[in-house]
């Protein structure tokens, strides 16, 4: 029985109304180096044997009683992986766009707490004679850089023709009774006595300064200058209010792209940024061209979030080891090469805010000493209709981009051609344009809600067309 951190649980505990705080991940798999044989259901099999290897894949969560305290993660000892393993076959012509669409209806769809909190689909009838793994699970199992490292490994290997070595899985032990749990809340309980002190005692001053902007930046108030910062001053203004963050509905619209990963590297390189940097740019360019045809584009800042890994190592097990950043886009400037700069500079200042070795008190620690059925409570509060006109524009879209592995990966002998993840949406942020590099390609996953987006591959085109503005305009 492992207990989870509150910033763990979060994304468990925090679920409401449209929100459901899962990423799904489509998996495109090369059968021709396999040979004729392998086919949908070779495909299925090799999951069958593989997937329950993995001790994460076996991980159910159980909730304490009233969830007055953390919820724990026990290896199910009902666990069977043909409960959560599935096949389908996609429409012809079996392109991107018939595959998104049978995307769009697996993530909308809320993950149940009764069994383990994934599950994966084989889909067979794509384009080329290829297949695919669409593979789903909560955020609370892990990040997207955890499921690079921890759950990639499962089922695929660096080697075509030998599977990972993995450990069989021991047997279960019976799920924990009331009297197990309740004395697992006492001992939490005690801990976070332990860990409130740590906190007040190690980041009061520094946790006061970084709430407070915190907060002015989530309410959407004008920042004041800091020294050295000569940015626009439309920058600092409060986050403009666009269709981008309208209330959600449950239905979801997914689309996915990619590029060189080569590309991206000479194209920062020219800018003297990163790829981080041309990835920010050119979501900024869909953002700001979906505003030109679809509304408005405002004289002030859209705001994004933009998660990013503390993780000291691959190896590193926790099931969610990031910290958040708030940047304001500059979607005003007409000049795309004047974007690149100030995004550039954008995110160098959020590095640098953080410091070599993070802030003393990160937000999630908060998490920890907030009793789940409050969280459950102020989530649920703060979804309802009648709350709508009072928030602010918290976040427009959420920018993630995953580091990836860099050599080709095998499954039973084929290839993994591509990996696109499409992650969660909240309640007002109608975008989350996800990348992970993997083999030289960079993968972008993008999701949004049709009520408010009606089409996100414009958004994917639109994309696309920023990193080749910014290839044409960069400097020799």
């Amino acid at each position: 029985m492992e207990r989870l951190t509150g910033f763990d649980a979060l994304p468990v505990n925090a679920e409401a109304g449209a929100m459901n705080i899962h990423i799904t991940s489509l998996l495109v798999v090369d059968p021709r180096r396999a040979g004729p044989g392998f086919d949908a259901e070779r495909l299925y099999d090799l999951l069958v044997q593989r997937l329950p290897l993995n001790p994460l894949i076996r991980l159910r969560l159980v909730h304490k009683p009233f969830r007055i305290g953390q919820p724990v993660f026990v290896d199910d000892p009902d666990f069977d992986v043909r409960k959560h393993l599935y096949r389908l076959a996609v429409p012809a012509p079996g392109e991107p766009a018939q595959v998104a669409a049978l995307i769009d209806d697996i993530h909308r769809h809320r993950l149940g707490h009764d069994k383990p909190l994934w599950e994966a689909w084989v889909v067979d009838g794509l384009a080329g004679g290829r297949l695919a793994v669409v593979f789903k699970f909560s955020h609370t199992l892990a990040d997207g850089v955890g499921a690079v490292n921890r759950l990639l490994p499962t089922v695929l290997s660096p080697d075509p023709d030998h599977d990972p070595e993995l450990p069989e899985p021991v047997a279960p032990a019976p799920l924990p009774g009331t009297g197990v749990l309740l004395a697992d809340w006492i001992a939490e309980a005690a801990g976070n006595v332990v860990g409130a002190a740590r906190v007040v005692g190690r980041g009061t001053p520094q946790l006061g300064r970084m709430v407070a902007r915190r907060l002015i930046d989530m309410a959407g108030a004008p920042l004041r200058p800091r020294p050295g910062d000569d940015a626009d001053p439309r920058l600092r203004a409060a986050p403009a209010d666009t269709p981008l963050n309208r209330p959600i509905t449950e239905r979801r619209n997914s689309a996915y792209a990619d590029v060189s990963l080569d590309r991206l590297r000479d194209i920062a390189a020219a800018y003297g940024g990163t790829v981080n940097d041309v990835f920010v740019a050119a979501c900024t360019s869909a953002l700001r061209q979906w505003l030109l045809v679809h509304h408005t584009v405002p004289d002030a800042p859209l705001q994004v979030f933009v998660p990013i890994s503390t993780r000291s190592s691959a190896d590193d097990d926790a099931f969610n080891d990031w910290s958040l950043a708030l940047v304001r886009l500059p979607v005003f400037l007409e000049d795309p090469v004047e974007r690149m700069q100030v995004i550039h500079g954008a995110i160098n200042r959020v590095k640098s805010d953080r410091g070599p070795s993070g802030p003393a008190v990160d937000v999630a620690d908060l998490f920890q000493f907030v009793p789940p059925s409050l969280l459950t409570l102020a989530a649920n509060t703060y979804v309802r209709e009648e709350v709508a006109p009072l928030r602010p524009p918290f976040f427009h879209a959420c920018f993630s981009n995953i580091p990836g592995p860099q050599e080709p990966l095998w499954l039973g002998g084929a290839r993994l051609e591509g990996i696109y993840p499409f992650a969660p949406l909240f309640e007002d942020m109608n975008l989350n344009l996800t990348a992970v590099s993997y083999d030289g390609r960079f993968g972008l996953g993008v999701v949004g809600c049709p009520d408010n987006v009606p089409d996100v591959w414009e958004i994917t085109r639109a994309w696309e067309a920023g990193i080749d503005e910014l290839d044409r305009l960069r400097p020799q």
